[in-house]
């Protein structure tokens, strides 16, 4: 995915939660970014994650593609039909997040 925009200034001194497929997620990490990393990694515990940083009032950065066509919301675990970035985004979106670039951001 490539970078396009930054936090928007309302936004500035929030703390930033990062967010995306495992493969873009890992590397991001060892910059300092925010991601959910356990040992004991869970569909629920990462719900919980998710909507903490929410009720926290997050921006989340994007690192990987969000496009109709891509397989970053599909799963190749038969127990899930979607991804765990797929069931991010939707809570983010059912929470009245937007997206402005690279990073979705609450509502004011």
């Amino acid at each position: 995915m490539g970078r396009s925009g930054s936090i928007p200034d309302a936004f500035s001194g929030r703390r930033v939660t990062t967010i995306g497929r495992w493969a873009q997620t890992e590397p991001v990490e060892k910059t300092g970014a925010r991601i959910l990393n356990v040992q004991d990694w869970s569909p629920q515990l990462n719900s919980d994650w998710i909507q903490e940083a929410i009720r926290n009032g997050d921006v989340f950065r994007l690192v990987s593609d969000v496009s109709d066509d891509t397989a970053s919301l599909l799963n190749s675990n038969p127990l899930y039909k979607i991804s765990a970035f797929a069931r991010e985004l939707d809570a983010l979106l059912g929470a009245g997040y937007t997206r402005v670039g690279d990073y979705l951001v609450p509502r004011h």
